[in-house]
């Protein structure tokens, strides 16, 4: 039996990525069936809109990431093209919640993906669709090479700091 699989984080990503100062910090994890992500959070005062409630931007990045990282899980190197979100309840804060995405179906470059945001009792907070589309090898491969550039400029640049910081002690 395939067990589920940790997914990496995207380097200063906003959703994923908890070590920059902005990031919520959600890990990702596959599902054996490779078709869909799911991961849980719970978001502090940091993403409050509503007194109280989560903001729905956040909420829409969450809905985003989770729908871009199943389409790239599934195997399909995408982009968004549309989205829809549907606030259905307001998600208060400090609420763990969990955030699904899973692929619905493929059309040529076409990748459909369907995402849900469900309080721990089961309750769904906020649900989208999003279609993705295939982007080209060239593309990909400047998308990685870019990455790659962000990460070298962002170990270069810790340095510099962690340097500044033993040099002013």
């Amino acid at each position: 039996m395939q067990q589920d699989q940790r997914l990496p984080k995207h380097l200063n990503c906003f959703v994923c990525d908890g070590d920059t100062a902005y990031g919520m910090g959600i890990d990702w994890y596959g599902a054996a069936d490779k078709r869909g992500v799911y991961g849980t959070i719970s978001l502090t005062e940091r993403y409050e809109g509503p007194p109280g409630h989560v903001h729905g931007g956040a909420s829409a990045a969450l809905i985003d990431d989770a729908m871009g990282s199943a389409a790239w899980y599934a195997g399909h190197q995408v982009m968004t093209a549309k989205m829809s979100v549907n606030y259905r309840r307001p998600i208060p804060l400090n609420m763990p919640i969990t955030v699904q995405a899973k692929v619905s179906k493929v059309q040529g470059r076409k990748v459909f993906v369907y995402c849900k945001i469900c309080a721990a009792d089961g309750t769904l907070l906020v649900d989208g669709e999003g279609l993705f589309l295939q982007i080209p090898a060239d593309f990909t491969y400047a998308f990685a090479e870019k990455f790659k550039e962000i990460r070298e400029f962002s170990l270069s640049r810790q340095a510099q700091l962690d340097r500044q910081g033993e040099s002013a002690s």
